[in-house]
């Protein structure tokens, strides 16, 4: 799961660069984010306004890496960046 934890890491970087240089970003994102994205649980758990990093990265990591796992069951390779 390492390549997880990278993932998880770096949009982690992300989102706090992204959102200390625009605070309005996101707010903004926050008002359009029914209307880009298809699962509910980003919608309901992770993109939520006073959401500490360690909140985002726990939720983005719990939902994610049964995406990884079931790569992992039908022998996808890790890719390494």
């Amino acid at each position: 799961m390492l390549g997880l934890k990278r993932f998880i890491s770096d949009e982690i970087k992300r989102r706090e660069l992204e959102y200390k240089n625009n605070p309005a970003r996101a707010i903004q994102d926050y008002k359009c984010i029914n209307q880009h994205l298809n699962a509910s649980w980003a919608i309901n758990d992770l993109y939520i306004p006073g959401n500490s990093q360690e909140e985002f990265g726990n939720v983005l990591e719990e939902n994610l890496s049964l995406v990884y796992e079931t790569a992992k069951l039908q022998e996808y390779e890790m890719w390494e960046m």
